[in-house]
Formats: structure tokens, C-alpha cells, sequence
């Protein structure tokens, strides 16, 4: 099993992105095409975006496609060791 979750984190962070933009697009009301202009992407990736299809995305698009809409983004890192996982 080991490697299974080795892209767990990567995953979440890409997660908690796409979640913010949504709602962001959400909230504005923005129409697909609208918010691939804003976003800069075409108006299919938005729907990959807006459905949580994430494997296309890097962190750091979703980072500058977040900064479209709020350019204010905050990421915060925790220093506390995690708990093992017993099996």
C-alpha cells in the first residue's frame, strides 16, 4: 500500500483551490463563458474546474485562476506532525 496516498496533500490543496473558485464563480454568477474570460481558460476547463475534475490542474493554476477572481489568497502552513497511521 505504500504510495497510495503519496499525492493525498497535493490533492487536498488542489481541492480546497477549485472549491474557493467555485464558489466565487458561483456567487458572482458568472456563466461558464464568463468566467473563462476572467480566469483565463477556455470555456471546457472551466467545466472540468467546476465539476472537480482536478488531474489537469496544477496548483499553481489554480493559484493564478483563484488570483483572477480574489487576489488576496492566503496559504497557511502547519508545523504539527501528523499521527501515524497504524495498520
Amino acid at each position: 500500500m505504500e504510495g497510495r496516498y503519496e499525492d493525498a496533500d497535493e490533492l487536498a490543496i488542489k481541492a480546497e483551490l477549485a472549491s474557493s473558485i467555485h464558489a466565487m464563480v458561483e456567487a458572482r454568477e458568472f456563466t461558464q463563458e464568463q468566467a473563462a474570460k476572467v480566469l483565463g481558460m477556455p470555456r471546457p476547463e472551466v467545466s472540468h474546474l467546476m465539476r472537480g475534475r482536478l488531474a489537469r490542474f496544477t496548483i499553481d493554476r489554480l493559484v493564478r485562476a483563484h488570483n483572477a477572481l480574489a487576489p488576496d489568497i492566503r496559504i497557511g502552513i502547519s508545523s504539527q506532525p501528523r499521527k501515524a497511521v497504524q495498520m
